[in-house]
């Protein structure tokens, strides 16, 4: 269904609501601890901030809403190939300069950086346009699947809310922070997208000294409103990512989505929460952003399709990357039960270096590593059964709306355990 103007600009300012809700979940805490305040120390020349990000970004979409060209349709997929085209150009290029800064490779960062600057330039006239078609595009994707809002279930209004609506750009960095003797996510801090990987590993230094363990990591979305939506990403994991952030602001206002709001805001962790949350929200943006690629794309699938062999059978890769993660894992997770952390993080930096050697980098391997990508069971390098039971569960309903409806009243573990049973 296509919104008039006005059904547009109702349902932007019911979306400022909206966003309104997840600022005060996100800005109530527990009262700063001394711990607190050296980390907000440390990390105070970098923060984000959230609040005056939103401001700007609401008034660009009311702009849009209001002035925008309303000729772009969901059929215009040539004009998103050919911001992705440029966008894979300023992805090798800044893909070099973490390889150079991290001394893996030799180069004239100067020069480099002023061919990524070129090119960026190029994408600003078509960011809009692509933005714009993936979000009608994801809508009447939606809609097909009778995905339209939270309450439709009881409600039955085929409107879609939250108005699907994303900014292709850098999201901010997250600081995660760890415990150094178990793995688990105990504070997370926004800072911002700018920060150059010099400035990451200081970060992660200073913070590290307090005694536990950090990672600056680089993400892919976060559901604010309009959420941020990377902007170096394939076309497909842009996809992917756009309509899994879409989904946290339809879950956010289930049971699910707002337990996992507090979980958050530190008002009442939960880590299983957490992970149901994303391992949900992760299945489902995966089935649905294939769906969408599909649909309008398909041309571009057959065209790379045929460009590759297809009398040649591939070989089997000798190193399993996954299989090596998971291992890795569940050996740290041992070592960190008989209270051996030193052993623990020599073996991981150990295993880092292998890693390396099989052509696979990561930059930072350690105890916040894991707490972070740990969240998302479905990930095949995941060792929380949360993944195989959602799975299960998928297989046993019949849409993957009726998928999303029973996750969403979810508050426990219990209940995801109940509805396969």
């Amino acid at each position: 269904m296509r919104m008039n103007k006005l059904t547009k600009i109702k349902a932007g300012i019911t979306a400022v609501f909206f966003v309104l809700a997840i600022v005060i979940v996100l800005a109530t805490g527990m009262g700063r601890s001394a711990f607190d305040a050296k980390i907000g120390k440390i990390v105070a020349p970098y923060q984000f901030n959230l609040f005056n990000w939103e401001i700007e970004a609401l008034s660009y979409q009311l702009d849009e809403l209001l002035f925008g060209d309303s000729n772009i349709a969901a059929e215009d997929s040539q004009m998103v190939l050919e911001y992705f085209e440029i966008r894979q150009q300023a992805s090798n290029l800044e893909w070099q300069i973490e390889l150079v800064v991290s001394g893996i490779k030799s180069g004239n960062l100067e020069e480099i950086r002023n061919q990524l600057k070129d090119i960026q330039q190029q994408m600003e006239s078509l960011r809009t346009k692509a933005e714009k078609v993936l979000e009608l595009q994801i809508q009447a994707t939606m809609a097909k699947m009778d995905i339209y809002n939270p309450l439709d279930e009881y409600l039955n209004i085929d409107i879609t809310f939250p108005p699907v609506s994303f900014e292709l750009e850098a999201p901010p960095y997250l600081l995660v922070i760890s415990p150094n003797d178990s793995i688990e996510r105990i504070k997370e801090i926004m800072l911002s997208p700018d920060l150059a990987i010099e400035e990451r590993i200081a970060t992660e230094e200073n913070v590290d000294e307090l005694g536990v363990s950090s990672l600056v990591v680089g993400i892919g979305g976060i559901a604010t409103y309009p959420s941020f939506v990377i902007d170096t990403a394939s076309l497909q994991r842009t996809i992917e990512i756009a309509v899994e952030e879409w989904l946290h602001q339809y879950l956010f206002f289930r049971p699910l989505g707002f337990y996992y709001a507090l979980h958050i805001a530190g008002v009442a962790r939960d880590y299983d929460i957490a992970v149901m949350n994303e391992t949900a929200v992760g299945i489902a943006s995966d089935e649905i952003g294939a769906i969408l690629y599909k649909n309008y794309y398909a041309s571009y699938i057959e065209e790379e399709d045929n460009s590759q062999p297809s009398d040649e059978q591939e070989e089997e890769p000798a190193f399993d990357f996954y299989e090596e993660m998971r291992q890795i894992r569940l050996a740290v997770d041992e070592l960190l039960a008989n209270g051996q952390v030193d052993e623990a993080e020599a073996f991981m930096e150990e295993k880092r270096l292998f890693i390396l050697s099989n052509g696979y980098y990561i930059r930072k391997l350690n105890q916040a590593y894991f707490a972070f990508y740990g969240t998302y069971a479905s990930s095949p390098t995941s060792v929380n059964p949360i993944g195989e039971e959602f799975r299960e569960l998928r297989e046993q309903v019949d849409s993957i709306s009726q998928f999303l409806n029973t996750a969403a009243a979810m508050t426990s573990r219990g209940d995801l355990v109940d509805s396969i049973n």
